[in-house]
């Protein structure tokens, strides 16, 4: 039978060839099915807070304009296009004094209106069942990949 230290020291190498060996490539695709969910999420509260019914023509919604990236580096990454980033951005954290509209007109009193901030982005962020399905997500993936390596 053996030892205690020696089954720690077995099954520490598993965990290690596991965690350490993970390429850019694996990390890629585990954080890109965590950021989808989290687009999801973001995606649906967005529409769900600020979403008005009017017609957009080829302009879309900012619940519609959200985007996900995957980076060279392993990390993904959600958001909006820079023309709608400042849209978000204004909802998100308010301003004291805008100058234009949403949709680019100078207000009748430019700088006297005030936006108070929504913090939608932040508060989906740290929202548990969010995080919680991004955890599932990510260690589904991450699953599939030890399944993929043969490792147990």
């Amino acid at each position: 039978m053996a030892s205690l230290e020696e089954v720690l020291s077995v099954f520490l190498d598993q965990v290690e060839s596991v965690s350490a060996g993970i390429s850019t490539e694996d990390r890629k695709r585990i954080t890109k099915a965590e950021a989808k969910v989290f687009k999801n999420e973001v995606e649906q509260v967005t529409h769900d807070k600020h979403y008005r019914n009017r017609k957009t023509g080829a302009d879309p919604h900012l619940a519609d304009s959200v985007l996900m990236q995957s980076n060279r580096n392993g990390t993904s990454s959600v958001g909006w296009d820079y023309s709608k980033s400042r849209q978000g951005h204004l909802i998100e954290n308010g301003t004291k004094f805008p100058l234009y509209t949403a949709n680019g007109r100078m207000h009748k009193n430019a700088g006297q209106v005030a936006i108070r901030g929504d913090h939608f982005v932040r508060k989906t962020r740290q929202n548990k069942r969010v995080q919680k399905k991004m955890l599932q997500a990510g260690a589904a993936e991450y699953s599939q990949i030890v399944r993929e390596r043969g490792d147990n």
